[in-house]
């Protein structure tokens, strides 16, 4: 689905909106549009792999998929510096998207080969469309979430740098790098709650201590969110 998704709006853009789209991929030094189509897929189904790794606590296998990535554009940036150098001299923005279609492209076949070793995968019962109850509702949810949190704080800039210039995409980034902190604040108020809710579930009131650590993340986000949204 989500390829057919990726081809769909790639082909729309292609042959409805090529001028346009020309323009907006210039600035980054993308190749051409017909370099971008190969881009996302790659990119898709390395994203797919890893997700559904983790998704079935193959967290190793899921990690190693990350580690292609970050190995192979150390390779790349090992090429660059000897025998490809009069390349990357020559283009080096060209020779950095095509690295990077390496790096993924690797990254993809080895998440694809461990996707497909999986036992979830190897012994899937027949395709079904009977859900539980409420299940579409909650995939609605999150993965809309997940979009609208991609689309604001990764394309919202690319749109600002285009509009507009350096100096106003500064203004943007600096404000974002703020809002990081309320949502690090869970994992830093985490150790310091875990020892009071572990106890009190071994005591066997779970819904109390679970409830304290509610209070507590409240109570800490009242403190540090005036402070994040001052600074903003």
């Amino acid at each position: 689905m989500v390829i057919a998704g990726v081809i769909a709006v790639w082909t729309t853009v292609r042959f409805s909106l090529e001028t346009w789209a020309s323009l907006t991929l210039e600035p980054f030094g993308v190749p051409g549009l017909d370099f971008v189509l190969p881009f996302l897929l790659i990119i898709s189904l390395w994203s797919i792999s890893s997700f559904f790794l983790y998704g079935t606590l193959n967290g190793p296998q899921a990690s190693f998929t990350l580690r292609v990535v970050v190995f192979a554009f150390f390779i790349v940036a090992v090429a660059g510096a000897g025998p490809f150098r009069e390349r990357l001299v020559g283009d080096p923005v060209a020779f950095l998207w095509w690295g990077a279609v390496a790096a993924y492209g690797l990254a993809t076949v080895a998440g694809l080969v461990l996707l497909l070793a999986t036992p979830e995968l190897r012994s899937r019962a027949k395709i079904s469309w009977h859900f539980p109850a409420g299940f579409w509702n909650a995939v609605g949810y999150t993965h809309l979430a997940t979009i609208i949190t991609f689309l604001y704080t990764n394309l919202s800039p690319s749109f600002v740098l285009l509009s507009l210039d350096r100096e106003a995409l500064a203004r943007i980034h600096v404000p974002l790098r703020y809002g990081i902190l309320l949502n690090a604040l869970p994992l830093i108020a985490s150790p310091v709650v875990s020892s009071t809710v572990a106890r009190l579930d071994s005591q066997g009131e779970r819904n109390r201590g679970l409830r304290n650590a509610a209070t507590a993340m409240r109570g800490s986000t009242l403190v540090v969110a005036p402070a994040a949204f001052a600074l903003i």
